[in-house]
């Protein structure tokens, strides 16, 4: 066999091993064969002028036609934020993070995926806050036209995205500078998140730890982004979700801002779920019974 032609037999067997993967890989049952049931716009800008990919998000909208003054509205923000992730980065094999999006709104809410910057792009925490609080502002606006009830908004966001739903929640400046007024979202919740960056950095290897670091300006500033710090009485309804299979610091992370939620009362759910990992609580909510799904909507609907 000449060595073109082993060129070509092994190019063949790549391809149909790509193929193979593909095929059996978890997205076909979370993403491409149910969203089929969904109404997808994608690369929706949602700050104006701003030609940044990460300023985009995506439409996963029920097809049945909204009840009423329409359907409640998600905004959902990824994780990664130490890393450079979005939105649509694991969505060929994985079915993230439209997967979440196509879950949702076939169980009739409306759900608008974000990217935000992130390391490399943010010079810090802040520009993420900012790029999050910006997205929930251009949804509330937009949404209505699409059949969502902007009254009915909502924030929530996995892993590093639900730490910036939970310090969104508790330090609302954003926002306010986005020109959100109080009680514009309803309601936050934070599936396996850190909450206290300086307690956190422990389980990070050296170059994470230089990154948390920078992205936070300083060890003052990890104070002052980690939402634990701002815990306050009278704070907005908050669930947190996190699954007994995952990395033990971030249920000890969930177990310690309960505690402090706690000791200032008010409308505040923390949930370990059993058989769950960190990417269980995200990548099963399409299946039916899923546990993480079910909380997550009755949240929805106890906030009205």
């Amino acid at each position: 066999m000449t060595l073109s032609r082993r060129w070509r037999w092994a190019g063949a067997g790549l391809l149909a091993l790509v193929v193979a993967l593909v095929a059996v890989a978890p997205s076909w049952r979370s993403y491409y064969l149910l969203r089929g049931g969904v109404a997808i716009t994608e690369d929706v800008p949602y700050v104006a002028g701003s030609a940044d990919p990460r300023h985009r998000l995506d439409y996963y909208l029920p097809r049945q036609s909204p009840p009423g003054a329409g359907w409640p509205v998600v905004v959902f923000a990824h994780g990664g934020l130490w890393r450079p992730h979005h939105r649509r980065m694991y969505q060929p094999l994985s079915g993230l993070y439209g997967g979440v999006g196509v879950a949702l709104a076939r169980r009739g809410v409306a759900t608008a995926v974000i990217d935000y910057r992130q390391h490399p792009e943010a010079a810090s925490i802040d520009d993420a806050l900012d790029d999050v609080a910006r997205a929930l502002r251009f949804v509330r606006d937009d949404v209505g036209a699409r059949g969502g009830d902007p009254r009915r908004l909502y924030l929530v966001g996995h892993s590093a995205g639900g730490m910036l739903t939970a310090q969104l929640a508790l330090s609302p400046e954003p926002l306010a500078r986005a020109g959100l007024p109080p009680g514009a979202v309803r309601a936050f919740a934070s599936l396996a998140a850190p909450y206290d960056q300086a307690r956190m950095l422990g389980a990070f290897d050296a170059e994470l730890q230089a990154r948390a670091r920078r992205l936070a300006g300083s060890d003052e500033g990890l104070a002052r982004l980690s939402p634990e710090r701002h815990v306050h009485a009278g704070h907005p309804p908050l669930l947190l979700l996190v699954g007994d299979g995952d990395a033990r610091f971030l249920v000890e992370e969930q177990r310690a801002m309960a505690r402090a939620l706690a000791t200032v009362g008010g409308d505040a759910t923390a949930l370990e779920l059993q058989g769950e990992d960190h990417m269980d609580l995200v990548m099963h909510l399409h299946r039916h019974g899923d546990r993480a799904a079910a909380e997550l909507l009755r949240f929805l609907d106890a906030h009205r």
